[in-house]
């Protein structure tokens, strides 16, 4: 039996960003359901990404036949005029998402209607009908999550710097949801399983990750099998993955407050000198500046 969302709702953690004027909205949050509701809500006027990190819930859109979005998953939405949608979500489940929502004005500036085709949304004549698309987070647009959720900054500069991220996400999520794979070989489903355990492996040996061939070696694939079906993937090498995972490990690290520089450095496989270097190359704040925030 379905309950209302107030009373399956066991605890929400749910933050709401005004940017740029009040044309850009980022929301981020999580929900621990502990029963399924269903909830019907007026569909945002213009582009809507939803970054689902975990969870799942069942929707309806004007249009289309019921779908399922599991995370982790992006989905996009691009839609005109007074339409509603219905959401019902799983009890028994964490929800965890972060979502950028751009008026029809401000989409105009970062796309257009060529774009938003190139992505796949299907764009149609009818504007009570509004586009879809649904698909694989790139790891990419993990690292700019967690960027978000970890952003110690406040007034001017956060609205500044989330502003930033949320357009970024969207840049990301636009290109990502493209034609799909053009050229090369399909990589097999067994491949694709192999390469994601190397990311795994990257992720939890930062401070002292394998080299390539040892990374391939120990996943049962060649060098350059693993090289190309990582970048098809993830959109980057093994070796730019490793650092962006790095990076964004530090910044989690140093946004808490708890650790201090040097035991950060380390921690992620660098030298203090080196990393205080690449830190500020990557986020353009150096840990020092970084910390500080944090402690205020």
């Amino acid at each position: 039996m379905m309950e209302n969302g107030a009373a399956a709702i066991e605890q929400e953690d749910r933050r709401v960003d005004a940017l740029y004027d009040g044309q850009t909205a980022l929301t981020a949050g999580t929900l621990k359901i502990a029963s399924s509701f269903r909830r019907n809500e007026a569909l945002f006027d213009g582009l809507r990404v939803i970054v689902v990190e975990t969870g799942k819930l069942e929707c309806g859109l004007p249009g289309h036949d019921r779908f399922t979005v599991a995370g982790p998953a992006l989905c996009l939405v691009w839609n005109r005029g007074a339409e509603e949608g219905e959401h019902v979500f799983s009890g028994g489940q964490t929800l965890r998402y972060t979502a950028v929502s751009l008026t029809p004005t401000f989409a105009a500036h970062v796309s257009d209607d060529a774009a938003l085709r190139r992505a796949g949304s299907f764009l149609s004549d009818n504007p009570h009908i509004p586009a879809l698309r649904i698909s694989r987070i790139p790891e990419s647009i993990r690292g700019v999550c967690s960027q978000i959720a970890a952003c110690p900054l406040k007034g001017a500069g956060r609205s500044l710097f989330l502003t930033g991220k949320a357009l970024e996400l969207t840049g990301i999520a636009l290109e990502s949801t493209g034609d799909g794979e053009t050229g090369g070989t399909a990589i097999s489903l067994a491949d694709a399983e192999r390469i994601r355990a190397a990311k795994d492996l990257l992720d939890s040996n930062l401070a002292h990750p394998p080299a390539l061939a040892g990374l391939a070696l120990a996943v049962g694939l060649n060098s350059r099998k693993l090289r190309e079906g990582f970048s098809r993937i993830f959109g980057m090498s093994p070796n730019a993955y490793l650092h962006e995972a790095r990076m964004d490990a530090a910044y989690r690290l140093l946004s808490s407050g708890d650790m201090q520089i040097a035991t950060v450095a380390y921690r992620i496989g660098f030298t203090p000198a080196h990393f205080s270097v690449a830190f500020k190359k990557h986020f353009g704040v150096s840990p020092k500046a970084l910390r500080g925030h944090a402690d205020i």
